[in-house]
């Protein structure tokens, strides 16, 4: 099993299993004490639902040292309160499983902090929530993580600094930083090696511009690239300005991500990218993204596409092997020729994700007849341009393509989509494949498919070619099952029309407004799908996925 599946599969377990921590958790908050014991430095929780009031908590830092411990009855440890101390004492969090931080810990003096998960549990990890960061002012203090000293920098300078060397780096933001002022000609940071913790801080007003690269294969971000097998996770990028000039892998974070893993992170900003091959708000190329999210506002359609690359661009990864409850936003103003989606461009594998994104792109080169498998000229969609296995994910961003292009409200082209849905509208130009949730449809084994998904956006072309309701183009018998457009929001009210090119394909049925929102539809299973007439606009809805 390859490194990114692993930790993706370890990953994705954390985040399920700290979803239960208010069911059975350590709570260090404003609340009286109860269920836990304090004695000789160690205060361990005696209850499954246990509270350590932080103002006692902070009195017993004061004098020494003291290490906080879950156990097995109350798993996992929340932090919910402000806390701060001076004194060169060391906070330990001792975790049965997971550490939750959903407000700011801060080490005001040279205090040190260390964090112990699946101590004697499984599947735990530790995470920054709500406003949660764990903060140091001096960078002298002491940081370890689950037996990993981590060491602490407080600027972009000092985390290059860190990275230069050949051995792998355990490397930690100790506070906001402001990068106002400072423009960098290139990635800052030449190469991750090894881990970047964040600990949900945020870096402001990062500005990469101009000639950012010599040749190119020019990467562009805050990482230039990352060696196999680093992980970046807990940071924010906020106020990102990038313009790319001759770059070939673009992103906030990491521009060639190369065999890494992306986790808890995000980016909001813009992103201009002149000459390109895979453009992401977040990182242009990974492996791994779990539990990240993009705001950017991304723009290719300005220049070249690089010879022999096939380009993608999305607004949290240009390409990703693996994405998990992420999310993006924005616009993408996309060139010609490119694979593009709100989320990601090209994906092999989404789940429990969503995008918002509006995606533009322009004018391709080949009529709806001429497409080719994975070969086409403008391919999009409002998730992904191609997302070879989606499941349990949506999005409601509008998809607009111009002449011959091949555009779909979740995905331009996938193997195998289940349980998911589009609502953004899907409008094309001339001798365009239009369908409300996925433009082109070829699932290439009897294991894939298209199933339990639906689209109500409004679907429109200028033609000739037909549109779908759900499929615009469908090839060699493709494997549909209980999948369902909306006759009267999509605007294709021909009940022959769940696919462009070809009438009455099986398992795609048209339901009117009113029926689609009475109830689930057949093979919709009431273990994935909710639906309430106050969530969603009363369609149905992924319950471990909701609508945000």
């Amino acid at each position: 099993m390859s490194f990114h599946i692993r930790l993706l599969a370890a990953l994705a377990v954390a985040l399920g299993g700290m979803t239960s921590a208010a069911n059975a958790a350590l709570v260090i908050s404003d609340a009286p004490t109860s269920g836990v014991n304090c004695a000789a430095g160690v205060c361990t929780a005696t209850a499954a639902n246990a509270v350590l009031n932080a103002k006692s908590l902070k009195k017993l830092l004061v004098a020494t040292d003291m290490k906080v411990v879950s156990g097995s009855a109350a798993q996992d440890i929340v932090f919910n309160a402000k806390f701060q101390w001076t004194k060169p004492t060391r906070l330990t969090l001792d975790a049965y499983r997971a550490i939750i931080f959903k407000l700011a810990v801060v080490a005001e003096g040279t205090g040190g902090v260390t964090l112990i998960t699946n101590d004697g549990g499984t599947g735990g990890d530790y995470s920054f929530t709500d406003k949660g960061k764990l903060t140091f002012w001096d960078t002298s203090s002491s940081l370890i993580i689950n037996g990993t000293p981590f060491t602490l920098v407080n600027s972009i300078d000092q985390i290059a600094q860190n990275f230069a060397g050949t051995n792998p780096a355990y490397v930690a933001l100790s506070n906001y930083f402001a990068a106002s002022g400072t423009t960098f000609k290139k990635s800052p940071v030449h190469q991750l090696n090894g881990t970047f913790e964040g600990l949900g801080h945020v870096i402001d007003h990062m500005a990469i511009t101009g000639e950012n690269g010599k040749q190119a294969q020019a990467c562009t971000g805050l990482f230039y690239t990352a060696a196999g097998g680093s992980i970046i996770r807990d940071i924010h990028l906020t106020n990102v300005n990038i313009l790319s000039t001759k770059g070939r892998d673009v992103g906030a974070i990491i521009g060639c991500g190369g065999n890494s893993a992306i986790l808890g992170s995000s980016a909001q900003g813009s992103i201009t990218a002149t000459r390109t091959a895979s453009v992401g708000g977040l990182v242009g190329f990974a492996s791994s993204i779990v539990n990240s999210s993009a705001a950017m506002t991304i723009n290719t359609n300005t220049g070249e596409l690089l010879k022999r690359e096939q380009p993608y661009v999305g607004g949290l990864a240009g390409y990703a092997d693996s994405i998990t409850g992420s999310h993006a936003s924005g616009t993408i103003s996309a060139s010609a020729n490119e694979y593009a989606g709100g989320l990601v461009g090209y994906g092999i594998t989404i789940s429990l994700s969503s995008a918002s994104t509006s995606v533009n792109l322009p004018d391709g080169t080949y009529k709806c007849t001429q497409v080719k498998h994975r070969r086409f000229p403008s391919l999009g969609g409002g998730l992904a341009g191609i997302g070879e296995i989606v499941d349990r994910s949506f999005a409601t961003g509008a998809v607009t393509g111009g002449h011959s292009a091949v555009l779909g409200g979740l995905v331009g082209d996938a193997y195998y989509l289940s349980n998911s849905y589009s609502t953004g509208s899907v409008t094309g130009g001339v001798n365009s494949c239009i369908g409300g949730l996925i433009g082109y449809a070829e699932p290439v084994t009897p294991d894939t498919g298209i199933t339990s998904s639906y689209a109500v956006g409004a679907v429109s072309t200028a033609g000739p070619y037909t549109p779908g309701g759900l499929a615009a183009f469908v090839k060699n018998g493709s494997l549909f099952a209980s999948d369902v457009w909306d006759l009267d929001t999509t605007g294709i009210s021909d009940t022959s029309h769940g696919a462009g090119n070809v009438a009455n394909v099986s398992g795609i049925t048209g339901l009117s407004d009113a029926a689609l929102k009475s109830g689930l539809p057949s093979g919709f299973d009431p273990a994935v799908w909710g639906q309430s007439a106050g969530t969603n606009n009363g369609y149905p809805y992924l319950l471990a996925n909701p609508p945000q």
